[in-house]
């Protein structure tokens, strides 16, 4: 094919592309279908719909975002919070709360220089590490869990999320990653192959460590079900859907579950926990940045901020409006726990 018709061919292949998703407000998978062509390929096109101009982003605020978000910080104690707007589109929304934590993250690391950086892992942060620019960054990275998969690639993991945001960040970046096999099919088998990781690999451990002192700590939220990647490690350990019901959890973070107490419920994973979590976020000189929205996170967002596990929020307009509705003040701070690995389920 002469060179100009295939150019020709893929500027009509961006404005189609483009017109689908913004105009026609279908989604990647749909677009995909309708030009058979693949998901990865349909997000390519779009970004380079933007850089092209054919597409022109623009985000406008509604005014009481700032006023929102001041009423919160101040109301709970917060150190920071950004509000973004709400999509009933959830894959939309995820972007939106993805440039809001980008956001945030390149205002911290402006303030804290080389500061020791902590990711979760989740679709949630792999929206902030692909909303961030490509540019040198003096930070250290870690991954706030060291958690195993199988050999099928099934969810977003910290230790994937922190190498990603190393090679956006390089030169001056540095980061701290170890890879942790899946865990044995049996929960003794499991805290047996966890406590040895951590007693037996330096590297492991002290990656582990760090990672529970890191300055700034990046965390998504999860509810039930978890992504069909983690319910397989979870049902490897005894928690599965049935079991994490009858055990009251209410959200998951960093690959934990916790309950309507803010009560973590097991210590399976190498990660760090949310007694580790809340120890950090009541610390004024740390930060513990939440990014989570969509009106079905509510009550474990609640659950999270009522019980100290962040002290900095990315969420969307219409759950800060829930938040900022909440009749009755916060509990007091909980009691300073740090815990590590211990050998029964809570």
């Amino acid at each position: 094919m002469p060179l100009r018709l295939a150019h020709e061919r893929k500027g009509d292949l961006l404005l189609e592309c483009a017109r689908l998703h913004y105009l026609e407000k279908l989604n990647k998978t749909e677009i995909a279908a309708r030009l058979q062509i693949s998901g990865t390929h349909v997000a390519r096109l779009l970004r380079e719909a933007e850089e092209a101009g054919i597409v022109e982003i623009s985000v406008r605020l509604p005014a009481d975002h700032d006023k929102l978000a001041a009423e919160l910080q101040e109301r709970f104690g917060l150190q920071a919070v950004k509000v973004v707007d709400f999509s009933d589109d959830y894959e939309q929304l995820l972007k939106n709360l993805g440039r809001g934590g980008a956001a945030l993250f390149e205002e911290i690391c402006q303030i804290r220089w080389g500061a020791r950086v902590g990711f979760g892992g989740g679709i949630t942060l792999h929206e902030v590490v692909d909303a961030l620019d490509t540019k040198p960054r003096q930070i250290e990275l870690y991954p706030l869990a060291l958690v195993g998969r199988g050999s099928e690639l099934e969810h977003v993991d910290s230790v994937f999320l922190v190498t990603a945001l190393y090679f956006k960040s390089r030169p001056a970046a540095k980061a701290f990653v170890v890879g942790v096999p899946p865990l044995p099919q049996s929960r003794v088998k499991a805290q047996q192959f966890t406590a040895d990781l951590l007693t037996e690999v330096d590297e492991v451990r002290e990656v582990y460590q760090a990672a529970r002192d890191v300055e700034v700590a990046f965390v998504g939220l999860g509810t039930l079900p978890p992504d069909r990647g983690m319910l397989k490690e979870f049902g490897k350990v005894g928690l599965d859907l049935k079991t994490l019901k009858a055990k009251g959890a209410i959200g998951m973070m960093n690959y934990n579950y916790f309950d309507h107490r803010g009560v973590q419920i097991g210590e399976y994973f190498l990660t760090v926990s949310v007694q580790d979590i809340q120890a950090m976020s009541r610390t004024a000189e740390k930060k513990v940045v939440l990014v989570a929205g969509g009106l079905h996170k509510f009550e474990a967002i609640h659950v999270a901020l009522a019980h100290r596990m962040f002290n900095m929020l990315v969420t969307d307009h219409r759950t800060a409006q829930k938040l900022a509705a909440l009749p009755s003040p916060l509990r007091p701070w909980p009691q300073e726990r740090r815990s590590g690995i211990v050998s029964a389920a809570q």
